[in-house]
């Protein structure tokens, strides 16, 4: 038996490894620990990402995305909320993600805030019918100016004193001046009114340079009469009081007037507008007869441009075929669509050279005077027609067409 007195004591070495040996474990207890750590950290953090809890950048985009828009009222602003609450799913998606959402877009967050542009007016929609009379005075904002406004004063004064032709001399040049379609209208109608003594009747008013008197001579034929004056022999029948051609007497005095005449059509009013000499309203060497209303091509078909009466287009109870259907009409028809009376139109300019078959003419329907309704052709009512053929000569007088 060993006795502890004589037991073999550790020597300094064997201390020294002993200590290294404890210093090691705890070593790889203090790693295992902070491994440990580490994987629980990893864990959590990725937990709290994946949770959708805002950082503080998120947290900048909720708010600019909360904020009522500048100019919105809060009426629409809890609308709208409302609306994005019951549509967002329960579990709320990555930040990374949220642009890509195409139903709650982020708004792109500014400097500042900008003012919301203002709405446009809203642009009225085109009638559904085509329009059917002149533009009234009340969609008339301007105002004829100081000169226009001397003019009529000073014709209005003339007419009261008696002196009509300075009083329509006065409100001729105005026409060419007048500040609004209101007031055109009302000078038309004063001209038209003093031109049925002027022109349309067979009185004929000393110093008038439109109108004179003829002395019929032996061997006259009033076309040849008429031919002197730029004017249709019809014309001279109508101001004379439908004057039988065939019955001149030598040494009457018949009432002559200077043509030729022509026309302007306004598309847009749907009136034909008929001048002596040039056709431009207030000019010098123009003068305003007399207005018509017509009707138009249906879909805008009536063609703009210049025009001349045909040669040998004027035709009294014409013929007509369809070209849509070859339907054939004869003379004297009543249901030929061109009433009474033709006066084909030859174009004279680059747009119309080219056109065929359109001219001016009566109507079986004259409750589609005003409106759009012919296949391109002007129409127009059987009196004022046969007015017009009376006095538009063929290639001589010009029809303009515009809008």
């Amino acid at each position: 038996m060993v006795l502890s007195s004589q037991a073999q004591r550790r020597g300094p070495r064997s201390y020294v490894s002993s200590f290294r040996r404890r210093k090691q474990r705890r070593t790889r207890r203090w790693v295992g620990t902070l491994v440990v750590l580490g994987v629980v950290g990893y864990i959590a953090w990725y937990w709290m990402s994946d949770s959708g809890i805002p950082t503080a950048a998120d947290d900048s985009t909720m708010t600019a995305s909360t904020a009522a828009p500048q100019g919105s009222s809060a009426s629409q602003y809890t609308a709208s909320n409302h609306s994005t609450a019951q549509t967002a799913p329960t579990q709320p998606p990555r930040p990374d993600r949220i642009t890509q959402d195409k139903l709650t877009p982020p708004p792109t967050v500014d400097a500042a805030p900008k003012p919301a542009p203002a709405k446009p007016e809203p642009t009225p929609a085109p009638p559904s019918k085509p329009v059917t009379s002149a533009p009234s005075a009340a969609s008339s904002t301007a105002a004829p100016n100081a000169s226009t406004n001397r003019l009529l004063d000073a014709a209005n004064q003339m007419i009261s004193q008696g002196q009509t032709l300075k009083g329509r001399d006065l409100l001729n040049q105005a026409l060419g001046r007048a500040g609004s379609e209101a007031d055109a209208a009302a000078i038309r109608q004063k001209m038209m009114a003093l031109n049925q003594d002027l022109i349309f009747s067979p009185k004929v008013t000393e110093g008038d340079p439109w109108a004179q008197v003829y002395i019929v001579q032996s061997g006259d034929v009033l076309a040849n009469i008429a031919k002197q004056y730029n004017v249709p022999w019809e014309f001279i029948s109508y101001i004379n009081g439908n004057l039988d051609p065939r019955r001149l007497r030598v040494g009457a005095r018949l009432k002559v007037v200077q043509g030729p005449l022509h026309a302007i059509v306004d598309k847009s009013a749907f009136r034909m507008d008929v001048y002596l000499g040039k056709p431009e309203p207030g000019a010098a060497g123009s003068m305003y007869v007399r207005s018509f209303q017509v009707g138009l091509g249906e879909y805008d078909a009536t063609p703009v441009g210049e025009f001349i009466v045909k040669r040998h287009s004027k035709l009294k109870n014409p013929e007509w075929t369809n070209p849509r259907t070859g339907e054939k009409y004869l003379a004297d028809d009543p249901k030929n669509p061109l009433g009474e009376f033709w006066v084909g139109l030859q174009g004279v300019d680059q747009n119309t050279e080219v056109l065929k078959g359109y001219g001016i003419h009566g109507t079986i329907e004259p409750e589609t005077i005003g409106t759009q309704a012919s296949m391109g052709c002007v129409r127009m009512r059987d009196a004022d027609i046969e007015l017009v053929y009376a006095m538009l000569s063929e290639e001589i007088s010009h029809i303009f067409i515009q809008r």
